[in-house]
């Protein structure tokens, strides 16, 4: 069976890098060499190090604007010292006249090391980065930028988990609802060196991990998933899931502990997370009848480290500083015909031999509920239904029968376990919200 997945121009590109992590190579001469080979790998989010002393040139966040290239820009400042607000300030309002898309203030949180022995001992750590995060958020908002949460070490010497939840209740109690809304979060894709789907499905899977201890039998968010139990958490505390924004995909651990002779997961497994970032539907290569869980909606980038990295961790770049590919870069080169969107009559008809298992190439599932909004559904779906020609209908069993589904429902009105059950045959399932339909649908820009 081939693998099956929607369009790109119907689910938004979620392929991004790290950029240089020096804070440099923003001149007219880098974005020649780069913004090409950021197009060939399909890239359309770019995190950027976001120095204190000088902005990043305006020409070059406007070129990036231009190639509908993202940008999340990371001010990483000491947490024992506040940032200067002022300057921070008058940098976010220049960032967002040229086009700047996100922010993060700060880098692990619950981290002794990012706040200092001293520090550590004698604040309330959650408290004071939410202030901190708070006046940054508002600010940000100001100035037409969406602001993220900073990245939590997974585990943590302060419990991540812990960590969030705490930070989600005290925000949750002291925002405008404007801010609350607006707000993203961040996550670290480090795997720890197990396998992609180590810790799926969250708490409500692994239910005896506690802080600081988890059972030899259990798995943990200390992996690829561990966007999965933020989500939880943030489902549990504001009642949905805040957007997300992975970062240092295909790193094995924190860089700040990796020595340069092997800081990266294997080149087989981030492969694996670019055909998942993709929409393929892609199987675990130590069970080949299971096929690795997608990545969900709310993960809206995912950001691999680095495009170019001239120091510590060279080896884990996807291309070295001349701009010639490395071997994860010549990979995907080679991938890349496969995963891009390819005519509708050019894949697999339901009657050969490969697509035997389906009856149908595309489903739109409908939910009960909607059934008195169906007009309004499908005048927003004409194009796409125009262009593919899918089934409409509202059986779920008809639905599993078709090898790529789109799902339009509330969350509540269709339980995890139907869902698993439309995967589970193989199909590639997309979830799509009834609000962001104009949104989803849309034909991307050429």
């Amino acid at each position: 069976m081939d693998h099956k997945r929607e369009k790109t121009y119907s689910i938004p590109n979620r392929i991004g890098f790290h950029y240089f992590p020096d804070g440099l190579h923003y001149g007219d001469k880098d974005l020649a060499l780069w913004l090409p080979r950021l197009k060939q790998m399909n890239a359309q989010w770019l995190v950027l190090d976001a120095g204190a002393d000088r902005a990043i040139p305006e020409d070059f966040i406007h070129a990036l604007s231009q190639a509908h290239i993202k940008t999340i820009l990371d001010f990483d400042r000491p947490l024992a010292l506040e940032p200067g607000w002022p300057d921070l300030e008058t940098l976010l309002r220049s960032y967002g006249k040229w086009g700047v898309n996100y922010a993060i203030l700060d880098q692990r949180p619950n981290s002794q090391t990012a706040w200092g022995s001293n520090f550590w001992k004698t604040t309330d750590l959650v408290a004071n980065h939410v202030r901190r995060f708070t006046r940054f958020a508002e600010l940000a908002l100001d100035c037409g930028i969406r602001p993220v949460f900073a990245p939590l070490v997974p585990g943590g010497d302060y419990w991540d988990l812990a960590f969030m939840e705490s930070a989600l209740k005290i925000l949750s109690d002291s925002v405008d609802a404007f801010t609350l809304n607006n707000i993203a979060i961040s996550a670290y894709a480090w795997d720890f060196g197990h396998a992609l789907d180590w810790g799926a499905g969250g708490p409500q899977v692994w239910r005896e991990v506690k802080a600081y201890k988890t059972p030899s039998s259990s798995q943990d968010q200390r992996g690829f998933r561990a966007y999965e139990w933020y989500a939880h958490i943030s489902q549990n505390v504001l009642g949905k899931k805040l957007p997300i924004l992975m970062l240092q995909a295909g790193l094995s651990g924190d860089p700040q502990g990796l020595s340069s002779a092997n800081p990266a997961a294997s080149l087989e497994k981030q492969l694996h997370v670019y055909r998942l970032l993709c929409e393929e539907n892609v199987y675990d290569p130590e069970n080949s009848g299971k096929l690795f869980k997608a990545v969900p909606s709310e993960v809206l980038a995912c950001n691999f480290y680095a495009l170019c990295d001239e120091a510590k961790l060279r080896s884990s770049a996807w291309f070295a500083p001349d701009g010639s590919p490395r071997a994860l870069a010549q990979a995907v080169s080679q991938i890349l015909p496969q995963v891009k969107s390819v005519p509708q009559q050019d894949l697999p008809n339901a009657a050969g031999e490969e697509n035997a298992s389906f009856q149908y190439d595309r489903y739109i599932l409908v939910a009960d509920s909607l059934k008195p909004q169906i007009q309004e559904i499908l005048r927003k779906m004409h194009a796409y239904i125009t262009r593919h020609k899918p089934l409409v209908g509202f059986s779920l069993e008809e639905a599993k029968k078709s090898a790529s589904i789109l799902v339009i429902a509330h969350a509540a009105d269709l339980p995890a376990g139907q869902i698993d059950q439309l995967r589970s045959g193989g199909s590639l399932v997309k979830m799509l919200d009834p609000q962001s339909l104009n949104f989803e649908i849309n034909e991307p820009e050429k």
